[in-house]
């Protein structure tokens, strides 16, 4: 291992592991290992500006805007992965589609019914709800078939000396640019990317950040209203069945339910209403801070890493190179009031002027590389079919108390081994390992490793990180070597 990783080799593993359903985990070779260099600040062309961001310490900082390097993407614009019909079936989709028409048909029927149009503020009212729910509409569907835009597969810097400070993508057979992940939902790299979304089964990113935060936006603003639409209705039918309701008042008063099906679906719209704006609100919230501090969710997760990662003392606190100010850092997702598309090629970004193009991809070397030296390897000594269902063999306990994530319960064989990243009371996560690799690490007596030689190809390291991933469960397994038991009881 390079003298410089082991000097940034923690004496303790980090308690949060990365989530593998939507940030990639491949293990990179020793070429694709980050050669720290000085400040290249020379090497970037573009002005620079002024801005009121401070740095750790308090100082002022300035801007240095994107070069103008050549970003070698190939169909960009056309190259969405699927079609609209295949990315909107798929339950996410499906249930956004079918909450957002069905409150909107319901509290619409409703308006009309207690409130009609002749009066021209029951008009208005009656059009800006409408005009909600067809931005919802609008932008869930734009969000999910532009997708977060993709690196082209086999990408590489323009410059050969920058791939060393670069992350490896084994399964794009390429280079991740600059704050692309790799989504093992989507199989691409993705720009900018944020995380990968259920509702609109795709990666919020680059491209799409905008169509994103409008959805969420409409979605909230839309259910308030249909809340207040759906509440008055409510309100005074229950008011009447609990203090008597006369003929006269069920003949002439319009404001009252007086079926038992409208007055049912009244109460689901107005219970669904209520769940997304407590739900969607959450999220809102989340993509305003996004956009306020210009950081995705997986980049919050690699500063709060940064910060309790072991730092050699020539290397100082680490720096968030896309901070650029409240202001800029707005006006880089909403260029303008009307613009839906955002500044900049997803590949090169504007940054701080005491960082690089390549800090963050050089901390998230670090990261990885410091996760590979500390994994731990076992050996499966009984057969897991995979899946989900199939664990009820060992036991209840394991069974229920399986990991809260989407990631897959995988199949093992028996005399495979596997490096181990995380670990449950009753599962493991880890990677089949080949044969051919070998440890360096705390357990260097083990002949196998979780990363790559030095001299290995790329053709190999892709061999390796496309091996089988996932959790099953610990009782199928053993640490392979007797120096791993005692640290594992520490953990456990």
């Amino acid at each position: 291992m390079p003298e410089y990783l082991a000097v940034q080799a923690s004496s303790c593993i980090l308690k949060k592991m990365e989530s593998d359903a939507d940030v990639d985990m491949e293990e990179l070779p020793g070429e694709h290992l980050p050669v720290l260099a000085e400040e290249n600040d020379k090497e970037m062309d573009g002005g620079e500006e002024y801005c009121s961001v401070h740095g750790h310490k308090g100082d002022k900082i300035t801007v240095t805007e994107a070069p103008e390097w050549p970003s070698y993407l190939v169909n960009v614009e056309s190259d969405f992965g699927k079609s609209l019909s295949r990315r909107l079936f798929h339950w996410g989709p499906l249930a956004a589609i079918f909450l957002t028409g069905f409150i909107g048909i319901t509290a619409v029927y409703v308006h009309l019914t207690w409130w009609p149009i002749d009066d021209p503020i029951a008009f208005l009212d009656l059009s800006l709800f409408t005009l909600l729910i067809y931005g919802t509409l609008y932008n869930l569907v734009r969000a999910s078939y532009i997708g977060g835009g993709y690196v082209t597969k086999g990408w590489h810097p323009p410059q050969p000396e920058h791939s060393s400070r670069l992350q490896f993508c084994a399964h794009c057979s390429g280079y991740k640019a600059p704050r692309s992940h790799h989504c093992q939902k989507c199989n691409r790299c993705v720009m900018k990317m944020d995380h990968h979304c259920p509702w609109i089964n795709n990666c919020v990113g680059h491209r799409n950040q905008i169509y994103f935060f409008s959805f969420l936006l409409f979605a909230v603003l839309g259910c308030l209203h249909a809340c207040g639409i759906l509440g008055v209705v409510l309100f005074r039918t229950l008011y009447f069945m609990f203090n008597g309701i006369t003929r006269q008042d069920y003949i002439y008063n319009d404001s009252i339910i007086k079926d038992g099906t409208t007055f049912f679906c009244t109460v689901l719209a107005f219970s669904f209403s209520i769940g997304v704006v407590l739900a969607v609100g959450v999220l809102l919230y989340t993509q305003i801070m996004v956009v306020l501090r210009n950081k995705t969710g997986i980049e919050e997760y690699i500063c709060t890493k940064a910060e309790y990662r072991e730092r050699d003392e020539s290397e100082g606190p680490f720096v968030f190179p896309y901070h650029l100010g409240i202001r800029r850092n707005i006006s880089e997702v909403f260029p303008s009031f009307w613009a839906r598309i955002p500044r900049g090629n997803g590949i090169w970004w504007p940054i701080r002027s005491d960082c690089s193009q390549f800090s963050l991809s050089e901390e998230q070397l670090i990261q990885k590389a410091n996760k590979r030296f500390y994994a731990r390897i076992y050996q499966i000594h009984e057969d897991f079919e995979g899946g989900w269902f199939k664990a009820w063999r060992f036991g209840l306990r394991t069974f229920i108390c399986q990991p809260c994530s989407e990631e897959r319960r995988i199949a093992v064989k028996k005399g495979e081994s596997y490096a181990i990243t995380r670990i449950q009371s009753n599962w493991l996560y880890g990677q089949r390992l080949l044969e051919m690799d070998k440890i360096e690490g705390p357990f260097s007596e083990n002949p196998y490793a979780a990363r790559a030689s030095r001299d290995q190809t790329n053709q190999a390291v892709v061999k390796q990180a496309t091996q089988p991933r996932g959790w099953f469960p610990k009782q199928v397994a053993k640490p392979k070597y007797r120096s791993q038991e005692d640290e594992n009881k520490k953990d456990l």
